[in-house]
C-alpha cells in the first residue's frame, strides 16, 4: 500500500511535494506490488551468502554489464623436502562472469470514457500503478525460473530417480519419479559436491544465523512429498506435538538441514500463461473435435475470445518456444550467449517431438498429442492419439502411449475436448513433468541499473487516451565460476501429480 502524508490535499502541500513526492508515491506502490508478485524477491540479499545476490549500479543503462569476479582455489600437489618448486608453481586462476542489464518495460492504456462510465477515476489510476508493479514482479520471476531451467551447466541438471531405470532425460521419468525426502537429501549432497555453500536464509528464534540449502518447488510438485508415508512419520516422530505440528499447521520442516519453500502460481483470469516454467500448463481456447485430421492450431486462453488474441503467450512455458531472456547478449562463464532459446536438447535431454495431454474437466477423460512447433501463442499439433490410425494424422500409438493399453484405458480416453480443458506438457509416456530448484549461496545474481519502477505517461487524442508505462533496467543470471560451471544451484526435473486431475499412473 502507498503511504500518504497529512493534509496531502492542501494546495501548499501539493506544490511543495509535486516535484518529488507524488512520483515516489506511485513508485512505492508499484514496488510493493512488485515484491508481492516476485516469488524470488524474498531470497535477495547483498551478501555473498544470500541465495540470490543483488548488485545495484545506478550508472548502468541499457546494454551494459555488471561484472562479477571469481577465482579458483589452489589444488596443486606442491613439493616436499629440498625439492624446488620450479615449473610446479601453480597459476592463480581468476575469472569473471558478466550480467547484462537492459530495459524491461510494459504499458497499459485507459481513456476518459472508461473513467466516466465506471466512476472510478482515482481507483483506475491507482490500480494501473499497482498492476504494472505486479506485472514486473511476475516477469522477473518468470525470467529467472526460465533461465535456471535452461541455462545452468550440465553438472547442475539432475532428474528425480525413484522408479527403476537410469534417468538421463525427462523422457525417462515415470509417475513415481517425484520429489521425496531421500531425493532432497541426495540433491543437497550433489550441491555440496559441486562446491555450493549453504545460503544464509534467516535467523533462529534465539537470534543465531540460519544457513541451509533452499529447495524451491511448486505446491503441485510438493503434494507427493507431504503425502508420503516417510514424511508423515517424520512429522509424528520428530516434530512438536499438538496444533503446532507441521501436519496440522501446514508448511515444511527442515529435512536434514534443507529448507523447502513452496511456490503456487495462480490459474488467473488474465490473457497470459498460467502455470509456470516449473509446471507448464494451459487452458484450451478452441474445442477439438473427434476427427482423423489434425486440428491446428491448438489455442490457449480458456475461451474463444482469449484464444483469438495472437499476442498472448499462453504456451511460453512449454518446450520448443524461443523464449527471449533479453535484448542483448548475456553470458555466464563459458555458457553460450543468451538471447533466445529455441531448442531444449541440452535442457531436458530430449530434442524434436514433444507431447501434451488434454484433460476434460467435464468428464475426466484424457487425450494425448504430439507437437514440434511452439510460437508461444499456440501449439502446432503433429499427431493425435485415436482408437485406430487413419488419414496419416491419427495414430493408435504415440511415443510410449497406446490407446486402450494400460494404464491408458479406452473408456477414459478421448480426442474430443471442450473449451476450458486443461493442457499439460508430458514426456513421451504421458507423464506430466516439472522443475524445482535447489539454491546454495549465490545460486543466482540480480542486477539493478539506472531505473527501477519508473513511471512515464503519454497522452494523445486531446488527452482522451492515456498510456502509462513502467520501466526498469534489470538483469539476472546464475552464478558461474572460472570454468563456466554453475555450482550454487541445481535444476531438478521430476514428475508432477496434479491434485484433482485423474491422470493415468505410468509405471
Amino acid at each position: 500500500m502507498p503511504s500518504y502524508i497529512a493534509n496531502a490535499n492542501l494546495a501548499s502541500t501539493l506544490k511543495a511535494q509535486a516535484a518529488d513526492y507524488l512520483p515516489q508515491l506511485w513508485k512505492k506502490g508499484a514496488e510493493m506490488c512488485e515484491q508481492d508478485e516476485d516469488f524470488f524477491q524474498e531470497f535477495e540479499g547483498k551478501g555473498q551468502l544470500s541465495p540470490i545476490r543483488v548488485e545495484t549500479d545506478l550508472s548502468k543503462d541499457a546494454g551494459q554489464t555488471i561484472i562479477f569476479r571469481t577465482r579458483a582455489g589452489l589444488y596443486g600437489d606442491g613439493v616436499r623436502g629440498d625439492a624446488l618448486i620450479g615449473d610446479a608453481v601453480e597459476e592463480w586462476k581468476v575469472g569473471s562472469y558478466s550480467l547484462a542489464v537492459d530495459y524491461l518495460r510494459h504499458a497499459t492504456r485507459r481513456n476518459q470514457r472508461t473513467e466516466d462510465q465506471t466512476a472510478m477515476r482515482n481507483e483506475i489510476a491507482e490500480g494501473i500503478n499497482e498492476d504494472l508493479g505486479k506485472w514486473l514482479g511476475r516477469k522477473k520471476t518468470k525470467d529467472l525460473s526460465m533461465m535456471l531451467r535452461h541455462r545452468v551447466d550440465a553438472s547442475s541438471k539432475v532428474f528425480a530417480d525413484v522408479s527403476v531405470g537410469p534417468k538421463g532425460s525427462y523422457n525417462d521419468l515415470k509417475s513415481a519419479d517425484v520429489i521425496t525426502m531421500d531425493g532432497v537429501i541426495g540433491w543437497g549432497q550433489q550441491l555440496k559436491t559441486l562446491g555450493g555453500e549453504q545460503a544464509l536464509i534467516g535467523k533462529t528464534v534465539d537470534g543465531n544465523k540460519l544457513s541451509a540449502y533452499l529447495m524451491v518447488s511448486t505446491g503441485e510438485a510438493l503434494v507427493s512429498l507431504k503425502t508420503a508415508s516417510d514424511w508423515k512419520q517424520a512429522q509424528r516422530d520428530a516434530n512438536v506435538r499438538g496444533d503446532d505440528n507441521t501436519i496440522f499447521r501446514g508448511g515444511y520442516s527442515r529435512i536434514d538441514g534443507h529448507c523447502i519453500r513452496e511456490w503456487n502460481p495462480k490459474d488467473h483470469d488474465g490473457r497470459g500463461p498460467i502455470g509456470s516454467a516449473c509446471n507448464p500448463k494451459a487452458l484450451l481456447g478452441v474445442p477439438i473435435t473427434a476427427v482423423d485430421a489434425l486440428v491446428n492450431p491448438v489455442l490457449g486462453g480458456g475461451s474463444a475470445a482469449n484464444g483469438a488474441i495472437t499476442t498472448a503467450m499462453y504456451f511460453e512455458h512449454f518446450s520448443n518456444y524461443a523464449y527471449k531472456f533479453g535484448d542483448v547478449t548475456q553470458t555466464t562463464g563459458s555458457l553460450a550467449p543468451v538471447g533466445t532459446f529455441a531448442s531444449d536438447v541440452d535442457s531436458l535431454g530430449m530434442a524434436g517431438e514433444r507431447y501434451f495431454l488434454i484433460y476434460n474437466l467435464t468428464d475426466g477423460k484424457v487425450g494425448f498429442y504430439a507437437f514440434t512447433t511452439n510460437d508461444g501463442n499456440k501449439l502446432t499439433m503433429t499427431k493425435r492419439l485415436r482408437a485406430a490410425a487413419g488419414g496419416g494424422t491419427a495414430f493408435a500409438t504415440i511415443g510410449g502411449v497406446t490407446w486402450g493399453t494400460a494404464p491408458w484405458v479406452a473408456t477414459k480416453m478421448t480426442d474430443a475436448h471442450p473449451v476450458g480443458s486443461v493442457i499439460i506438457e508430458t514426456n513421451s509416456f504421458g507423464v506430466p513433468f516439472g522443475t524445482s530448484f535447489m539454491f546454495g549461496a549465490q545460486g543466482a545474481v540480480r542486477g539493478y541499473g539506472r531505473f527501477r519502477n519508473e513511471r512515464t505517461e503519454q497522452s494523445y487524442e486531446g488527452g482522451f487516451v492515456k498510456d502509462v508505462f513502467i520501466t526498469s533496467v534489470f538483469g539476472q543470471c546464475p552464478k558461474a565460476r572460472t570454468d563456466g560451471k554453475t555450482p550454487a544451484v541445481l535444476r531438478i526435473t521430476h514428475a508432477i501429480k496434479y491434485a484433482g486431475l485423474s491422470i493415468p499412473n505410468v509405471t
